[in-house]
């Protein structure tokens, strides 16, 4: 059957289909995380749990910048992509750096 023939009665539908990701936010993560400043004058957040994703910009110029993926920090990342809203599901997308190391034949056979 072609899918732009009727079926039962409806004309199908031919162009692109856009499906829409929602987060589902479960009660058990408690009260949204804050910024909070301790005793000694410096500034924390605390979690109940590790974050799944977080991404710290000391001076918003990227000279001191953390990328955290539950509570690993991964340093060979660059040209990190974030995308997220409230109730939505987050995406990013990242690139790394490979190191390679030019060897001699020598360096091969041992």
């Amino acid at each position: 059957m072609n899918r732009n023939e009727p079926r039962n009665g409806h004309m199908g539908v031919s162009g692109t289909l856009r499906a829409k990701k929602v987060a589902i936010v479960p009660d058990y993560y408690g009260e949204p995380s804050q910024i909070k400043r301790g005793e000694n004058g410096k500034y924390y957040v605390e979690f109940d749990e590790i974050p799944a994703l977080l991404f710290i910009s000391h001076d918003g110029h990227g000279s001191r910048d953390q990328f955290f993926i539950h509570g690993d920090e991964q340093i060979d990342s660059k040209n990190i992509t974030i995308e997220s809203a409230p109730a939505e599901l987050t995406t990013y997308h990242k690139e790394s750096y490979a190191a390679v190391r030019t060897v001699n034949k020598e360096e091969l056979t041992q």
